[in-house]
């Protein structure tokens, strides 16, 4: 028969499951407490049974992402005997999804100093930092803790790398070679640290050293974003004849970017050089409106060497290379092409490569697009400024974009009046604006007012563009680290591709305010010259 003693012990057991259990925690330690003074028995196996069921509760809510009533019972929990340093950090965590930001992080520092396992503990904080508070430098600081006492973690190198770009930019680049130099070092042949690598030393102007990167990246199993990027970089060092090449690897890229060859042209007639004596061709747009101007200049040419050309472009773009005597007959997209017949297509950006151009010396760089001008500007003796600011998603993902606020010094100078070139950009950012493009169908509409303008204001995109191909002189903004095919670009000089635009780049990646100032006091000396 059980003692009394057994009983009793029965009974408070089960009184501590039933308060481990209960949705209602308010008043549950006090009462426990009370019971247990009265207990006939030592109490330290209950407590610790009654504990580690407040913590099992504790961690199926956390799991179950119900933050508020996991504090709540790891806190019961605590006041009965110390926590795990895992439940330190799980408390944390949910203190961040309620939003109690510094609290967390006296936990995480719990977390780290119980910790029998400091190294683990510091690179996940390192990585808590990093992924949940997107608190960068703090990031940092634990990260080059744990590589200062290990330094076998390429992973933690390449993390590092990645932080020193995101908060200083290309302030730290030193820095940044150094981690994923140490990554690379640590495993040679991880392709991820090796693309890191070669995006780094770019940006430091080792080209030679991201040439042998490339070559070692295109021997461990390239993919075709690969040698598309490889291609990016040929171009830009101006080795048009390999870099183009390469650059066919735009229509089988990874991702949701890849150039689209449109389903009704016959891939078997896809031209690869062959001579085009006798022969008809179709060139079809496959790009933005900006890549069909800049290389629609291409077209003129590979007139003078077949028997016909056909210039498929977008519809937005058909009247005014209509207007533009390219040599070729111009169709919209719109067209359905089963009815003509040619012998080869091609795609505008694959012209470069089986045209043999010579990247110094590009053709058509006064311009060739030709538009009859039916609009008229209020006759007045201020300079006439047309002004773009932004492209498409593309451009602002690339770092092309400037924030409107940025331009907004060009207004405090005397006797100018600007027009925007935003295609129906609603509202304005600004009322001093001039907006005539609310009635526009398409760019012959756009360049019949830039013709009209006595200047051009564009940041990389469709209006830069169209302003250099209608030879009309503008004045380029472009970031330190411009679009690939913007290669050997000086400050202050005319590009490679188009005479008349002159250059204004950052001495800083995304600072535009030292290069508008540079910017307006150009203005005023074009207005008093």
């Amino acid at each position: 028969m059980r003692n009394i003693k057994d009983i009793i012990q029965g009974i408070n057991i089960g009184i501590a499951i039933g308060l481990a259990l209960s949705d209602n925690k308010k008043n549950t330690i006090e009462l426990y407490n009370e019971i247990m003074k009265r207990s006939l028995i030592d109490t330290k196996e209950i407590e610790k049974n009654y504990s580690n069921l407040v913590r099992g509760h504790a961690k199926i809510d956390f799991e179950n992402n119900k933050y508020n009533n996991a504090v709540l019972q790891y806190l019961d929990a605590f006041k009965l005997s110390p926590l795990t340093p895992e439940e330190y950090r799980n408390i944390g965590l949910c203190l961040i999804e309620l939003n109690q930001l510094d609290a967390a992080k006296e936990f995480f520092n719990l977390y780290e100093t119980s910790s029998d396992n400091k190294l683990f503990a510091i690179k996940d904080i390192g990585k808590i930092y990093l992924n949940k508070l997107q608190d960068y430098k703090t990031s940092i600081e634990y990260f080059e803790r744990f590589i200062s006492l290990f330094k076998k973690d390429d992973e933690v190198y390449n993390i590092l790398g990645h932080l020193y770009s995101l908060v200083y930019k290309d302030k730290k680049l030193e820095q940044q070679k150094q981690y994923f130099l140490a990554a690379h070092n640590l495993k040679k042949n991880t392709r991820l640290y090796i693309r890191n690598l070669i995006f780094t030393l770019f940006r430091l102007g080792e080209y030679k050293e991201v040439e042998k990167l490339y070559k070692k990246l295109l021997n461990l199993n390239p993919n075709h974003s690969d040698y598309y990027y490889y291609g990016c970089f040929l171009v830009n060092q101006k080795n048009f004849k390999e870099g183009y090449k390469y650059l066919q690897h735009r229509f089988e890229k990874e991702g949701d970017d890849k150039s689209i060859i449109p389903a009704v042209l016959d891939k078997n007639k896809y031209w690869r050089g062959e001579n085009l004596t006798g022969k008809s061709i179709l060139v079809h747009c496959e790009q933005g409106f900006g890549d069909t101007i800049m290389y629609s200049r291409f077209v003129k040419d590979l007139s003078k060497k077949a028997k016909k050309v056909y210039f498929v472009v977008q519809d937005e773009l058909f009247e005014l290379m209509n207007n533009s005597n390219l040599g070729a007959e111009v169709y919209s997209t719109n067209f359905e092409l089963c009815k003509l017949s040619y012998d080869y297509f091609t795609t505008p950006v694959d012209l470069p490569l089986y045209l043999d151009i010579n990247p110094s010396d590009l053709p058509y760089k006064n311009g060739w697009l030709k538009t009859n001008s039916q609009i008229t500007l209020k006759p007045n003796k201020k300079l006439k400024i047309g002004l773009c600011w932004h492209g498409n998603t593309k451009s602002k993902e690339s770092a092309r974009d400037i924030e409107f606020n940025e331009l907004l010094p060009l207004f405090d100078i005397t006797d100018t009046e600007y027009y925007s070139l935003q295609y129906a950009e609603n509202p304005l950012p600004d009322s001093r604006l001039i907006d005539m493009t609310t009635d526009f169908k398409t760019f012959n509409n756009t360049a019949e007012l830039i013709n009209n303008l006595d200047l051009v204001i564009s940041t990389d995109n469709v209006i830069l563009n169209l302003a250099g191909a209608l030879g009309k002189k503008c004045l380029g903004l472009f970031n330190k680290y411009p679009e690939y095919r913007w290669f050997d670009i000086e400050d202050g000089k005319p590009t490679n591709w188009y005479n008349s635009i002159t250059v204004f780049q950052n001495k800083n990646q995304d600072e535009w305010s030292e290069t508008i100032t540079r910017l307006c006091k150009h203005i005023n000396r074009l207005k008093e010259g």
